[in-house]
């Protein structure tokens, strides 16, 4: 043996015996020294060969360990370090052999090294490991809940590092091989989905929650998460990532979110009650259809489908909308809020919003909204009882059809008349149930203020006539003398020497006859001996008729033939014949001679507006609260044939700011200039959620003016 060999084994055997007498803690000093991640099963004999073979390596010379690497297949042939000193060639080569070293060690304990690139990554692997290894108690749950595992109380500290161990490798593989890991697990990729992914960073985030929820599916089902039933595991990492979301909140934001969803404000909500309500709601919204439908009936909700649902879409809104009612109707219950009747967290919404408005209201406020709403007031109505009655009106305007008949049981309503047939429609059965509804709130009022309701027989004619009395009490002395100077049916003489009240109240029963049933027209004009035939077309005419034979000038010619005057508008008799029949325009006879075909009141207004003409286009049967055509001294320019507003419409004409009379041009500026004030992009900051709530409404109220209006 030579002397050189002697030396090199001596130097080897004295520095495996001073390495035996360290310290574990020394030797993993040592080792970590060297800027390599120690491997947690490493033990004290593990580190020392490897601490032993180092300095093995070292005492070799140059052939020597070029063979070594060779051997031990560290390096390829061709890529054998070959330039620069000796020395350094010797550094690189005792790199390699460490490095191969570690990898073929890590390869045994079922690192996937070259998975993760070799040396480095799987060393970068090691000192997340270690990372792990060291944290204890809160920090620990932290990690765990950071990346997004189950968070169970049971699982010991263990089972929770090798869980993280588990996803922090996932983390660390590059796509392709997560992809290869998904396939042997058999789990479906959505490459749809992934091409619209921009980088891979983003495609194995994808790609490693669709493990972790794999992995861990069972532990999710445990703390109440169904995820069997959510059927996918993109809905379960969707629902795993809110609950992530709203359990990172503060209880301050948490209360944000809760009033976001539609629920009531109340006091003494702690954060897990806050939190157990979003959540289920987080759930129901992810569950599938049929899922929803068997949660709807545990909760004894209704999943029965209305005519509004045309898909499967429409119809899971729908029952989640039932289901979130179902969460909070009990607060709304108690504010006077029919939640479980209107169905509906979007229609519970905006009732609640309208009580609070109406709440906030003064009496002579609440008077002039129920002016607005063409509602009649009582003269010493108490504030109370007003706010009641626009609460129902709201509510009643905002009820499903269903609902809305089952309000008439109740009230002991007929329907009689009442067209529930597919051709009528949903809608205007709607308002005409609606209009049952308000007749009989309202008669007392009406007759209260002189109107012979049951006459009327309807609440658009009640109200019709309400509002044209309360129009023509607004007029001047003057004014009443020329619109009844209108009317053609007296000279200006004769005009003149009536008293202004008179003429007044004869203005309001001409208010009153526009707006009865055509049969009592006709029975009012066959009391007076007039002509009562005709269609409701022609109710104009029987009107003029009934002016003529009542307040016309009683002018009696002289005697012809031995045979008296009739009355004017009663047909002539001659002596020894029979009555003649009237002119056949339509003119009552006593007003013959004074003006001449065409000169009546009618021959030089506009065509329907008239003193008491209702206003073209406003047909009988609809709901009340549109224009009245004695306001401001008729239909104004540009309003003939507007169909009138009902309370539902008035509600969107009101957040439009513009007046149940606006016309399609008048509605388009308001939206305009509403849209553009509280569009999200131009009111960014703390005012924006509000600023979104209200561009929200803004837009539904002119899609519904839009419809109401026939705006292109």
């Amino acid at each position: 043996m030579d002397h050189k060999k002697e030396i090199y084994i001596w130097n080897v055997s004295r520095h495996y015996e001073q390495l035996k007498r360290l310290s574990f803690a020394a030797l993993k000093a040592q080792y970590t020294s060297m800027g390599v991640p120690l491997d947690p099963t490493m033990g004290k004999d593990d580190i020392i060969q490897r601490l032993q073979d180092l300095r093995l390596w070292e005492e070799l010379p140059l052939a020597s360990l070029r063979k070594e690497c060779l051997d031990q297949q560290a390096v390829a042939p061709e890529a054998m370090p070959s330039s620069g000193s000796l020395q350094s060639q010797k550094n690189m080569l005792i790199e390699l052999l460490f490095a191969r070293s570690c990898e073929r060690a890590w390869e045994s304990q079922g690192l996937p090294v070259s998975a993760l690139g070799g040396f480095q990554g799987t060393a970068q692997v090691l000192k997340q490991y270690e990372h792990l290894e060291s944290l204890h108690g809160t920090n620990m749950k932290q990690e765990y809940k950071r990346l997004g595992l189950p968070d169970e109380d049971r699982v010991d500290r263990k089972t929770m590092v090798m869980r993280l161990k588990q996803v922090t490798l996932w983390q660390c593989l590059p796509p392709g091989e997560l992809r290869a890991e998904c396939k042997r697990k058999e789990l479906t990729i959505n490459e749809t989905e992934m091409a619209e992914l921009e980088d891979d960073e983003q495609r194995s985030t994808t790609l490693v929650w669709r493990l972790i929820v794999h992995q861990y599916m069972s532990a999710w089902e445990i703390l109440g998460l169904p995820v069997q039933r959510l059927g996918n595991v993109d809905a379960v990492m969707q629902a795993i990532g809110n609950y992530q979301f709203y359990d990172e909140m503060g209880v301050s934001d948490l209360k944000k979110a809760y009033l976001n969803v539609g629920f009531p404000e109340e006091t003494g909500l702690e954060k897990q009650d806050l939190l157990t309500k979003l959540k289920r709601c987080v759930i129901w919204e992810l569950l599938p259809l049929d899922e929803l439908r068997k949660e709807c009936t545990s909760l004894q909700v209704s999943n029965a489908a209305s005519d509004q649902s045309s898909s499967e879409d429409d119809m899971h809104g729908e029952l989640l909308q039932r289901l979130l009612v179902y969460l909070c109707q009990d607060e709304y219950e108690l504010k006077g809020i029919p939640a479980r009747r209107l169905g509906s967290m979007s229609l519970v919404r905006h009732i609640a919003e309208r009580f609070e408005g109406l709440e906030a209201m003064t009496a002579t406020e609440l008077k002039l909204e129920a002016s607005k709403l063409g509602l009649p007031v009582r003269q010493n109505v108490q504030r109370l009882d007003l706010l009641i009655q626009l609460k129902d009106v709201a509510v009643w305007s905002t009820l499903p059809l269903d609902e809305l008949r089952r309000e008439c049981v109740t009230r002991a309503v007929s329907m009689k008349g009442v067209n529930f047939d597919i051709e009528t429609g949903d809608e205007e059965a709607r308002n005409q149930v609606l209009g049952l509804l308000l007749f009989q709130a309202f008669t007392s009022t009406f007759e209260s203020l002189g109107i012979p309701a049951q006459t009327c027989a309807s609440f658009q004619a009640c109200s019709g006539v309400a509002q044209a009395w309360a129009a023509i009490d607004k007029l001047t002395s003057a004014e009443i003398t020329r619109r009844y100077m209108e009317l053609g049916c007296s000279p200006v003489q004769h005009v003149i020497r009536l008293d202004s009240a008179l003429m007044a109240d004869r203005l309001k029963k001409i208010a009153l006859w526009m707006e009865i049933p055509l049969l009592e027209i006709q029975k009012e004009c066959r009391t007076h001996h007039i002509n009562s035939i005709a269609r409701e077309g022609n109710r104009d005419e029987l009107v003029l008729r009934l002016v003529a034979v009542l307040w016309a000038p009683k002018v009696f010619p002289p005697k012809v033939g031995g045979v008296p005057p009739c009355k004017p508008g009663m047909p002539q008799r001659h002596a020894g014949g029979p009555p003649q029949a009237p002119p056949s325009r339509g003119l009552p006879r006593g007003m013959q001679g004074r003006q001449s075909p065409g000169q009546h009141w009618k021959a030089h207004m506009p065509p329907g507006s008239g003193p008491w003409s209702p206003g073209k286009g406003q047909s009988k049967g609809k709901l009340p609260g549109g224009y009245s055509p004695w306001s401001s001294g008729g239909v104004p320019s540009g309003q003939q044939g507007k169909p009138k507003a009902s309370p539902h419409l008035s509600l969107h004409y009101q957040t439009l700011c513009v007046q149940p009379t606006a016309g399609a041009e008048e509605v388009k500026k308001a939206y305009r200039t509403m849209a553009l004030k509280y569009h999200p992009d131009k009111n960014q900051g703390v005012g924006q959620e509000q600023a979104a709530n209200q561009f929200r409404k803004v837009s539904e109220a002119y899609q519904a003016l839009s419809e109401h209006l026939k705006i292109k």
